[in-house]
């Protein structure tokens, strides 16, 4: 929440939009994206939630970033509760660059968001998404592998 708030605050962001995923929780699927936003659209269907898809759409700068993000908040005076929902595809590259490139802090201050960085990102994005569907007769997909790599 401090890098946020020292990457915000000179923005004169609202604290309650700059801390959007205070309260979080985080579901990653083995299922592909289209299962996925079909099961957010059906989960949520009956809930003021605002729901922001970043498989449908990506962000205004395309970082590489893909998954769903749910927000719930019944009171305006509250923090929302955040929902993330990835596949494994997604949380192998989301958990990389957002440890490794975005939350990197250097003497006490938050790097800058360099375009040479984003682009990597997406670069890396591009290479994983023309990995080619697993053969039946192979018990585990490349990404099943890593995924179970980098969680275990």
């Amino acid at each position: 929440m401090h890098i946020k708030w020292e990457k915000n605050y000179k923005k004169k962001i609202p604290l309650n939009k700059v801390c959007n995923d205070t309260f979080a929780l985080r579901f990653v699927v083995p299922f592909n994206r289209n299962t996925i936003s079909e099961m957010v659209d059906k989960q949520f269907s009956d809930f003021s939630a605002k729901i922001v898809n970043y498989y449908s759409k990506t962000k205004s700068k395309d970082d590489g970033y893909r998954g769903i993000h749910v927000y719930l908040k019944n009171n305006p005076r509250c923090f929302p509760v955040e929902i993330q929902y990835w596949n494994r595809e997604d949380a192998i590259l989301n958990f990389y660059t957002h440890e490794v490139i975005y939350k990197r802090v250097v003497n006490g201050e938050i790097s800058s968001f360099l375009e040479g960085v984003n682009n990597y990102s997406l670069a890396l994005r591009k290479w994983v998404e023309k990995i080619p569907e697993k053969p039946n007769s192979l018990k585990k997909s490349f990404i099943d592998f890593w995924y179970e790599q980098f969680t275990e």
